[in-house]
């Protein structure tokens, strides 16, 4: 897998310093380079669906919500492992990401069955 970082190909996990920023001049946007660790974690479907997403925000932080229902969609829910490399490949914090996530109760962070079954009990329901 090969990225481009300041117009020059960079192999994953042969950069001097994985996941740094590097803002092109030409287009003013942070890119990262993948750690080996994270490809191990997320699919290549998965990362570059991730990726697709984040270019089309402003700030890569912003893609959190949508990063989990991707790896999500993919996997049935959201581990640990998941989470830490979300948390990597978005350059935010796995405490940050996991208060996202438990606010959140469509990201599963535990096994769910097939059918989930969600009942409301609320005055408005």
């Amino acid at each position: 897998m090969v990225v481009r970082v300041n117009d020059s190909p960079v192999r994953a996990g042969t950069s001097p310093a994985p996941m740094v920023p590097r803002v092109l001049a030409a287009q003013q946007r942070e890119y990262y380079v993948a750690e080996p660790a994270l490809i191990q974690v997320l699919s290549d479907n998965e990362i570059r669906e991730i990726e697709e997403e984040c270019a089309h925000l402003p700030d890569r932080k912003s893609a959190a919500i949508d990063a989990m229902m991707i790896v999500q969609r993919h996997r049935g829910w959201v581990s640990d492992e998941s989470l830490h490399a979300i948390a990597r490949l978005l350059g935010m914090s796995v405490e940050n990401l996991d208060s996202i996530a438990t606010f959140y109760n469509l990201i599963y962070r535990q096994p769910v069955g097939r059918h989930v079954v969600m009942v409301c009990d609320s005055v408005s329901c």
